[in-house]
């Protein structure tokens, strides 16, 4: 259904009743009044039975309501008899990426909560990791718990509970170098050879393969230096708004020869 089609109802099935009308008017409205590239709502009432769709076939990036999802492969390994809500978790902030397993780290200041993050080094109940997950929105809490059960459960999970259309989990949260923060520039936390962090400053139009120096963070004990190897990861999905701020971006660098170098050393 586009914004300007009115709810009809397939032949055999009940016209739409009032409430879904007035329903459907009011998402529309918030969707005009947001000047929202794109809504999509998919609503199912258990007790009686109403349902409304809008644009609910439409893929997005899942974000935080993944952690439901992995909420319920919690549950099923609990149910299982796999883990126990008492169990204890290491609490780490170090990760693999699903590209090349690149590690990475949640960085504290882009997560909704300090808790677990205050954690780090100690132990954590499954209980608690599942609380901070859900109520506070913890990434770290989320990765944490992903990384225990893993993603093949989850997915195994929602297949028997036959809610697995349309949601596909590969990876953690906040699993990225996102290409905006390789052109636009950026400072990103990364891992040392000692288990700490140090802050680096990824300079403006860094591409892959570019290495960065971090004098003094080498091997320990040495005063030799961190060499960091950039990797840009390239989103396998992009919402409607993000192809067209890309294609915007294509057409403003139209002038600009990315493959120069690339054909100038051909040449040598």
């Amino acid at each position: 259904m586009t914004k300007t089609e009115k709810p009809t109802a397939p032949a055999g099935e009940m016209a739409a009743s009032p409430s879904e009308l007035a329903l459907l008017g009011r998402i529309e409205k918030i969707e005009k009044e947001a000047g929202a590239k794109a809504i999509a709502v998919a609503l199912h009432d258990n007790e009686t039975g109403f349902e409304l769709h809008y644009n609910a076939d439409r893929w997005f990036h899942a974000a935080s309501t993944i952690k439901v999802p992995i909420l319920l492969g919690v549950f099923a390994a609990i149910d299982r008899g796999e883990l126990l809500p008492h169990s204890r978790v290491h609490i780490r902030n170090r990760f693999l990426s699903v590209v090349e397993n690149i590690p990475f780290r949640v960085e504290s200041v882009r997560d909704a909560n300090s808790a677990v993050h205050n954690a780090i080094g100690k132990m954590m109940r499954v209980d608690e990791l599942a609380y901070h997950m859900i109520t506070t929105s913890s990434n770290l809490a989320t990765n944490l718990l992903l990384g225990v059960i893993g993603p093949e459960s989850v997915t195994e999970t929602l297949k028997q509970l036959h809610v697995d259309e349309g949601i596909k989990l590969k990876r953690g949260v906040e699993d990225e170098l996102a290409f905006d923060e390789a052109a636009l520039g950026a400072t990103i936390e990364v891992p040392t050879l000692d288990g700490s962090t140090v802050r680096v400053k990824v300079p403006e139009g860094t591409p892959s393969g570019r290495v960065l120096r971090v004098k003094g963070k080498g091997i320990p004990g040495s005063k030799g230096d961190l060499l960091i190897t950039v990797q840009v990861v390239v989103p396998q999905r992009l919402s409607a708004a993000a192809r067209e701020a890309v294609q915007a971006f294509g057409i403003a660098t139209s002038g600009e020869d990315v493959r120069a170098d690339l054909l100038d050393a051909a040449k040598k």
